[in-house]
């Protein structure tokens, strides 16, 4: 499903990779690391970081995905996937996170796309993901089961609404290229 703005890809993981990769994340998520989170915006969740190369052959199929809807439609420079690292996101009953847009203030490169993917291994309630598109704010339904992937322009405003029950995870990646001019 698609806007201008946002490409999903729901049900895209099965339970079984759902799992492969809650083991994975598990295992190596870095628990030393600081996270900053947008200016501004309130943010509750626990968030670790888990080196790309670790999941790398896991999420071959849908950074395969990613490539070939920014090239047809979003139409981004983007550099190549070097080592980055992925947030691993815990959001508790009451975690949130408010409004914001995904940046970098790195001056040699820009945050271009913002990929998601619902790694939550048992239901949970709330914590919908919702997306500021064209004036009007939109809830993605279609991003809110274990295995669902979204990808969306990182400028544009988003927020996780608070956990009502249970544990929603999921897994961030940022994509980067050139500073826009």
């Amino acid at each position: 499903m698609t806007t201008f703005d946002y490409w999903v890809w729901p049900d895209f993981f099965s339970n079984k990779e759902v799992k492969q990769l809650n083991n994975i994340v598990k295992k190596y998520k870095n628990k030393d690391l600081v996270l900053e989170k947008a200016e501004e915006a309130k943010k509750t969740s626990t968030v670790y970081q888990v080196q790309y190369n670790y999941i790398k052959n896991n999420l071959e199929k849908l950074i395969d995905n990613v490539h070939f809807i920014n090239e047809r439609h979003f139409g981004y420079n983007l550099f190549e996937i070097q080592n980055p690292m992925l947030n691993y996101n815990i959001y508790n009953k009451n975690s949130e996170y408010e409004w914001h847009r995904d940046g970098s203030n790195v001056h040699t490169f820009d945050i271009k796309l913002t990929l998601l993917i619902n790694i939550s291994v048992n239901k949970y309630e709330g914590g919908d993901f919702s997306f500021f598109n064209s004036a009007h704010k939109q809830t993605i339904n279609d991003f809110s089961k274990s295995g669902d992937a979204i990808i969306f322009k990182s400028h544009c405003l988003h927020k996780i609404s608070p956990v009502i029950e249970g544990k929603r995870e999921s897994l961030t990646m940022f994509l980067t290229g050139p500073k826009f001019v």
